[in-house]
């Protein structure tokens, strides 16, 4: 049978591509998203948004290197130095060409942020497509409110972005390959080579796609059309296809890695995050104590009991008797395409589940399976309360027709029920925000320990200050005379010189406060005795990354004696960083050294 007929339900001879009947006389009725639906799912992200956007500012190692582009020349390639072992040019490039419509600080956000608002529509896509509107309310409330994709939808990080590709490109290689489709399979691999250029991870829906199809061959009781092989063979044939143009479209930048010391370079880099098998159970348990800061998910089960409730039991019920509810939506795709696109973030979840904990445990990796595991959440969700409360022809009493209009899937009963939801998740995030800066042992903003953005204010006036009072070599007078405050001539930032010493985040800071001299080091040779001095004053900016350099120590015994300690700063990084740097919830200090 193809997508127009209605399959039966589990339990007769039936095919498992869909867990519940379906009644599909208007489709379009049934994935239509009404104004104010729109309108609530807009002021709620909007709400969750606002909660927590103060939450990460420009700050992290990688962040620095990303949105640093404008402030390179030629010699090092227009980006940031090696930027090619943090990851591919698609997102600084990005970040570099927004800067044409926004300053850089905020082009560097935005670019992010759109990319944010993509993985929402995406998420509310995949599950209308394969599950229905019921699961699609609950998913894209469970996607709103995750607090990985709060967190890093404001960080300049390549996590957000490639799941936006990743999510487009399963979605393309789903609808192409169910109804072979050579238009979807090719726009998948493009996708697919777009999330290759973000992250060197984005090859992954290749693997998602090439496991799904054979899962689904071997899934017992499915009636394909032909035998299994006949059915698989020509769809490996397709996602072959699919894999040659992912590689095509990202070959440009892998042909560009040969004067870096190629791909091999990347590799080695990145086998330095590995903990291998023997840190397998370490990291995953770290990664699960990451999540347990987020209260959506145990909160979802008290707020659909809450939603169920005050549906079953409200006044004033429609007049629709329960025989007149309509069957439950289980997806608007042919009945291949939705269970090929269930197979798939079932893959998609399952394989990331297994292989994250292979690496550090950094909190970013989560992000790429936060998405897909919502949606199967919201589906596990909506699945339970239809099996308890399914359709019933017991009379047109409130609670017989209100059971029978939520497991019918009536929009306005589920949009009750996302609204109670709703409402309890957002105490929830609220009270986990509260509790996490009251147990915080040092508390933004209080005794000398600043945020990190104050920090770096405070490293550009200590500067400004040195310099006015110290005279520069190639003058007898101070660079800037000390006038009266007055006549408003202060000390002008391009007048100094800033060396930072392994913090790229740092470095961007300052210059986007007007420090254009300012570039990243990764030695202090410039400092060693008998080196010519600087004409101008010149500063070095000493942070908690110098600890992780082998060479640092060598390089300090070497050139302490140049440098002049001005001002050592207690600062304070925000979640992101903190999660990212286990360490580093510490007491930690950015040093500023003037050289002499």
């Amino acid at each position: 049978m193809r997508g127009g007929d209605c399959w039966k339900p589990l339990g007769t001879s039936a095919s498992p591509f869909q867990a519940f009947p379906v009644k599909q006389d208007s489709p379009r009725a049934a994935t239509t998203i009404r104004r104010w639906e729109w309108l609530a799912i807009f002021l709620f992200w909007m709400l969750k948004n606002s909660q927590q956007s103060g939450l990460s500012w420009l700050e992290h190692f990688d962040e620095g290197v990303y949105a640093s582009n404008l402030f390179f020349g030629e010699a090092t390639g227009y980006c940031f130095p090696n930027q090619h072992l943090y990851a591919p040019p698609l997102l600084p490039a990005l970040i570099e060409w927004s800067s044409l419509l926004w300053p850089v600080s905020v082009a560097a956000k935005s670019t992010v942020e759109m990319f944010a608002v993509y993985v929402l529509w995406n998420a509310l896509f995949m599950a209308v497509r394969w599950f229905g509107m019921a699961t699609a309310w609950v998913a894209i409330l469970l996607v709103i409110t995750s607090w990985p994709r709060l967190l890093f939808s404001h960080a300049v990080l390549t996590d957000i972005p490639v799941t936006a590709w990743m999510l487009a490109a399963v979605s393309a290689f789903v609808a192409g390959l169910a109804e072979r489709r050579w238009s979807l399979v090719i726009l998948g691999g493009v996708l697919t080579g777009l999330a290759w250029w973000t992250k060197y991870s984005g090859w992954l829906p290749l693997a998602i796609m090439g496991t799904a199809l054979v899962v689904a061959a071997a899934w017992p009781n499915v009636p394909f059309h032909g035998k299994r092989l006949t059915w698989l063979l020509p769809r490996l044939g397709m996602w072959g296809v699919g894999c040659l143009v992912a590689f095509v479209v990202w070959s440009p930048w892998l042909w560009s890695l040969q004067s870096r010391g190629g791909y091999s370079a990347v590799a080695v880099n990145h086998r330095g995050y590995l903990v291998g098998l023997s840190g397998w159970w370490d990291s995953a348990r770290t990664q699960l104590r990451y999540q347990s800061q987020d209260a959506s998910i145990p909160l979802v089960v008290i707020g659909v009991c809450a939603a169920f409730l005050v549906i079953c039991w409200r006044r004033n019920p429609a007049t629709t008797t329960a025989s007149d509810v309509s069957a439950t939506d289980a997806g608007v795709a042919p009945p291949e395409e939705r269970f090929l696109g269930r197979i798939a973030l079932a893959v998609w979840v399952v394989a990331l589940v297994v292989t994250i904990p292979f690496y550090r445990p950094y909190f970013r990796l989560v992000v790429p399976l936060d998405i897909p595991l919502r949606i199967l959440i919201a589906a596990g969700v909506v699945a339970a309360i239809r099996y308890r409360v399914g359709p019933t022809d017991e009379g047109s009493s409130t609670f017989a027709v209100n059971r029978a209009r939520l497991a019918g899937g009536d929009r306005d009963a589920w949009a009750m029920a996302v609204g109670v939801v709703a409402a309890v998740m957002l105490v929830g995030h609220l009270g986990v925000s509260l509790a996490h800066e009251l147990r915080d042992d040092q508390p933004r903003g209080r005794g000398d320990v600043q945020p990190f953005v104050t920090v770096c204010r405070q490293l550009g006036e200590a500067m400004r200050k040195s310099a006015r009072e110290t005279p520069s070599l190639h003058e007898t007078e101070p660079l800037a005379p000390s006038l009266p405050a007055s006549t408003g001539m202060p000390i002008q930032p391009y007048d100094i010189a800033v060396y930072v010493y392994g913090e790229p985040a740092v470095m961007f800071q300052l210059r986007v406060k007007g420090f254009e001299n300012a570039v990243p080091v990764s030695h202090l040779g410039f400092a060693r005795p008998g080196v010519p001095p600087s004409p101008v004053p010149t500063f070095v900016v000493i942070g908690p990354h110098a600890e992780k350099s082998n060479e640092f120590p060598r390089q300090w015994a070497e050139s302490s004696p140049r440098l002049k300690k001005l001002v050592e700063l207690p600062a304070r990084h925000g979640w992101i960083v903190r999660y990212e740097e286990p360490d580093w919830n510490r007491r930690i200090a950015y040093t500023l050294y003037r050289v002499e």
